[in-house]
């Protein structure tokens, strides 16, 4: 705050202000900072992502949107800018633009597991499960100790009938994270199919404690 009262029209001090606000998780006054940061320099490229980023965390994904496309007009090579519109894609499930924006952020960096994860994820909703288990794949290479990538790509085991897959990629979520949701709920699902029914009933208990509303739907998914 000091820089600002010093020189309240300097881009840079609007700008870091508008970042830490981020940092602590106060979206609405990181953008009256990083808007004032860009009425002074219209053509920075970090303010613009971390505009995207505030309305991101807002929820307002259209404005998340634009901001992000502003930033890589200004930085082409912006690679975390083209991750969260890819992020944002899947969030509204339009897959067929998530896809290039994740793909093109690998392109641009290549040890980036959570671009690896999302591309995954709208691989699968698009369709296109073998490539889908080939990114969450290599997620799970570059960071084993993820157990978003392995309930994810137990997901799309289960998806594809590949059961027994399906249940050794979810136990390893709940192994690393024993509140992992999804991973619970694939898992029961994979042991319901597999006829293992007390495993299942198992995996449903778990969730009634940790996630009441995907128990719910483990309960109507296996009642229906």
């Amino acid at each position: 705050m000091k820089a600002i009262q010093l020189n309240p029209t300097s881009a840079h001090a609007n700008y870091r202000i508008g970042w830490i606000y981020n940092e602590q998780e106060q979206y609405a006054q990181a953008l009256t900072y990083l808007n004032r940061s860009l009425q002074f320099d219209a053509k920075s490229a970090a303010a613009q992502f971390e505009r995207g980023y505030a309305f991101k965390k807002l929820e307002r994904y259209a404005e998340a949107l634009s901001a992000f496309q502003q930033a890589v007009v200004l930085k082409s090579d912006y690679d975390s800018a083209y991750y969260y519109m890819g992020w944002i894609y899947n969030e509204q499930k339009n897959y067929d633009d998530a896809i290039p924006n994740l793909k093109k952020a690998l392109s641009l960096k290549r040890d980036y597991p959570d671009a690896h994860v999302e591309l995954g994820y709208a691989y699968y909703k698009n369709g296109r499960q073998t490539e889908a288990i080939e990114e969450y794949q290599e997620a799970i290479r570059m960071r084993p100790t993820s157990a978003s990538s392995h309930s994810g790509l137990g997901e799309v085991y289960y998806g594809t009938r590949q059961y027994s897959l399906a249940v050794n990629a979810c136990r390893e979520a709940v192994r690393l994270d024993p509140n992992n949701s999804p991973g619970h709920y694939y898992l029961a699902l994979s042991y319901y199919a597999l006829n293992n029914r007390s495993a299942a009933m198992e995996e449903y208990r778990i969730l009634q404690r940790i996630d009441p509303d995907r128990a719910t739907k483990l309960f109507n998914a296996i009642n229906k």
